[in-house]
């Protein structure tokens, strides 16, 4: 089965959008706001098989998520050996990307597994225990590829706030010890401008993997600020994230190219 996070926040303008191309079998809400914005495609909606709000109290046609028995599910096929192992798609990321309408960026389990494999896995004994700080939308490939990632080596995710929130997120950072989170040089600017921000003693980010299509020096130095150990350069997009990325031991990376 195809799995397809959407954002919530660009629902209720490009649902019919989603919907439309998708004709999903399986639709899942996460509160009452998220059923109201896809009544306006009620019409697409018909042919699903299954409607889950994740709220007590559903309303119609949504079942609650909490009072769903195994006995409602309809019956599945179990999933068959494919002749091509790994190269089905099993992730959808919708991005704006350089379109005016949402673009769908395929993966499939192979893409996955070599997006969520670490590039240089620490050993237990330099960090015991990975904790990683997820600040954007759940939809977004930074999260998944981080949680996918983490949950390969039984790591921690911390999820700060419902919506983005930087205080909550520098709190995070102090009082559960994250000890890795992605970033943009814009998101790095914000923690530091938070008047609390820790200092190093009481931070530990064991690296930060700063993403964008140019990286200089000076973002690589308020890295070095917020107390991370190390800077690791990725460039990716929802297509593929990281698609290059350089070792921390790189000599051009030292020098901030």
């Amino acid at each position: 089965m195809s799995f397809i996070p959407l954002d919530p926040r660009s629902m209720s303008e490009t649902a019919d959008e989603y919907l439309s191309r998708l004709r999903p079998s399986i639709v899942v809400v996460q509160d009452e706001a998220g059923a109201t914005s896809l009544r306006a495609c009620s019409s697409i909606l018909e042919n699903p098989k299954v409607l889950i709000s994740c709220t007590t109290l559903a309303s119609e046609p949504w079942m609650s998520l909490s009072t769903l028995s195994m006995d409602e599910i309809p019956a599945a096929n179990p999933f068959s050996q494919s002749e091509n192992p790994g190269d089905d798609i099993a992730l959808i990321v919708f991005t704006s990307g350089t379109t005016s309408t949402p673009k769908g960026c395929l993966h499939t389990a192979r893409n996955i597994w070599s997006e969520s494999i670490d590039f240089d896995p620490d050993h237990p004994s330099v960090v015991p225990l990975q904790k990683w700080l997820v600040q954007t939308p759940v939809s977004h490939i930074f999260a998944i590829n981080n949680c996918l990632r983490s949950f390969r080596y039984g790591g921690v995710i911390y999820f700060p706030s419902r919506t983005f929130d930087i205080n909550t997120s520098v709190k995070a950072i102090e009082e559960h010890r994250c000890t890795r989170l992605s970033a943009v040089p814009t998101l790095v600017q914000g923690l530091l401008s938070v008047k609390k921000y820790p200092p190093k003693e009481r931070v530990a980010l064991h690296y930060i993997a700063l993403a964008g299509t140019l990286i200089k020096d000076e973002d690589v130095s308020m890295c070095k600020k917020l107390g991370s150990d190390f800077v690791v350069q990725v460039y990716g997009m929802s297509e593929g994230a990281p698609v290059t990325s350089w070792l921390r031991d790189d000599p051009l990376f030292a020098n901030g190219q």
